[in-house]
């Protein structure tokens, strides 16, 4: 029995991941990032990303016997019953400094001769192989056919991933495994950033605009700086949150913005990082609409006592207060202004949530409230 560990990503720092909800986007598509070909330039490979370095092609075996012929890379030494962590090919890539990899296949060309190994099995890590993940085992045929490894354990990694391809089965030692080419396929990341925002969004609640946004982990962050603008072009800054700091745990975070611009607003995160860099959201559009009804309370939560409501194109609104199971709370509604009331119980609510419901003839509008 041999060990299998998942491997994880655990050095790449910002990565924006597509969303319907106006979300960034970091992730490309899968492609060749090294591919060794065999008998064009011999065991080097031929293709190499440009933000990536990969050695020679190897074989690791007892038998010093390697050659290259009619454009395949052959060995020796694999005649052993089963399974033998001292015998393997092996291929590697590593990224360039402050650049991951995503690794997302091998694909290698497999024959053998008649009596060569009939099995192997294929591995990847990303720590020289102190731990692992098997990718892939099968049988070796005398027919030449791509073999193709599917990987998911390897996600913007910043260290070197090598693959082992094991062999076994052979009736004698001179007896070959050959390989025609090998190929190693995935994705190249930008340079680190420190935050993976998993979503940012906005929408008009009364006449503000609340923005929530979520990440999946941080890494040396600092703080996010709301900024709105009219034209999408030139932005002011609307509020400022504190950012977790370094943490691998999903966070989420709401910002109000009080004083939108009537029509579309476009909002952007600027994310600040501890030593003073700086990256930028995707934008997002809210529209606010000047004749859309509508109620924010405030504060939410609140301790029960009282409750603030700010109120638009509601000409005379009432309120009353329901529990879920609907028990109707009594308490005293007074509006301030045109925009302003307040709605205070009788006597001060038990922590738990509420539903004030608010009514202007034909209209009328719920909102869930909580109190601690």
């Amino acid at each position: 029995m041999y060990r299998t560990s998942t491997l994880l990503g655990t050095t790449s720092r910002f990565a924006f991941l597509v969303c319907l909800c106006c979300l960034t986007g970091l992730a490309g598509f899968s492609q060749t990032l090294v591919n060794w070909p065999f008998g064009v330039t011999g065991t080097s490979p031929s293709t190499v990303n440009a933000n990536t370095t990969a050695p020679i092609a190897t074989y690791t075996t007892p038998s010093s016997n390697t050659s290259i012929v009619s454009s395949r890379f052959r060995a020796q030494g694999w005649n052993i019953a089963a399974f033998d962590a001292t015998r393997f090919f092996e291929i590697s890539i590593t990224p360039n400094t402050s650049y991951s990899v995503t690794i997302t296949s091998v694909v290698v060309n497999l024959d053998r001769s008649a009596n060569g190994p009939t099995s192997y099995e294929a591995r990847i890590s990303t720590d020289n192989f102190s731990t692992f993940a098997s990718i892939g085992s099968g049988t070796v045929t005398t027919t030449a056919a791509n073999v193709t490894l599917p990987v998911s354990s390897v996600a913007q990694v910043t260290t070197t991933v090598k693959v082992r391809i094991y062999f076994w089965g052979a009736s004698g030692a001179t007896d070959l495994i050959s390989i025609g080419s090998a190929a190693i396929t995935g994705t190249v990341q930008s340079p680190a950033l420190p935050v993976q925002l998993v979503s940012f969004q906005g929408r008009p609640v009364a006449n503000t605009v609340q923005l929530n946004w979520v990440t999946a982990w941080e890494q040396s962050a600092d703080r996010f700086v709301v900024q709105r603008s009219t034209n999408a072009a030139e932005f002011i800054e609307v509020g400022t949150l504190p950012a977790s700091g370094s943490t691998d745990g999903q966070r989420t975070y709401t910002l109000v913005d009080e004083q939108p611009a009537e029509g579309a607003n476009y909002y952007r995160l600027k994310q600040i990082d501890q030593d003073g860099s700086v990256n930028y959201s995707k934008i997002i559009a809210v529209t606010v609409r000047a004749d859309q009804p509508s109620i924010l309370v405030y504060p939410n939560p609140s301790d029960g006592r009282q409750f603030q409501l700010r109120i638009r194109n509601l000409t005379a609104p009432t309120a009353t207060l329901q529990t879920l199971t609907g028990q109707t709370l009594h308490g005293r509604w007074l509006k301030l202004t045109d925009t302003e009331a307040t709605w205070q119980p009788d006597t001060a609510l038990e922590p738990g949530v509420y539903l004030l419901l608010v009514g202007d003839g034909a209209i009328r509008q719920t909102v869930k409230v909580l109190v601690q």
